[in-house]
């Protein structure tokens, strides 16, 4: 039986058209195992009908290298001229954060 795809495969299809976040519908486990392995995860409202899902924004544009998270910039990078400019452009050994990342801050 074919259950759809993965939330990594979710990721990676955003990180592929160069984005650097999602949001999709996560349970807890799942939202505490993508912190493990480096991704920002930021919980919001719950999902009608469905218990113990929330609706989440998941992040990857600050990875630390050698995670999963890290894997999916690197793939965003290669797919987004703007993104790969402002990862060369760093000030003092920091990221340059003038990239817009498309979230809201709601």
């Amino acid at each position: 039986m074919d259950r759809g795809l993965s939330v990594y495969d979710r990721l990676e299809q955003r990180a592929e058209l160069g984005k650097v976040e999602c949001e999709l519908n996560l349970y807890n486990r799942q939202a505490e195992k993508l912190l493990r392995e480096g991704f920002a995860v930021q919980r919001g409202f719950p999902i009608a009908g469905w218990h113990g899902q929330y609706r989440c924004k998941i992040g990857w544009r600050y990875a630390l290298p050698h995670t999963p998270a890290w894997n999916l910039l690197e793939i965003a990078v290669s797919n987004n001229d703007e993104l790969k400019a402002a990862m060369q452009n760093t000030d003092e050994g920091h990221v340059n954060i003038s990239y817009d990342s498309g979230w809201s801050n709601d």
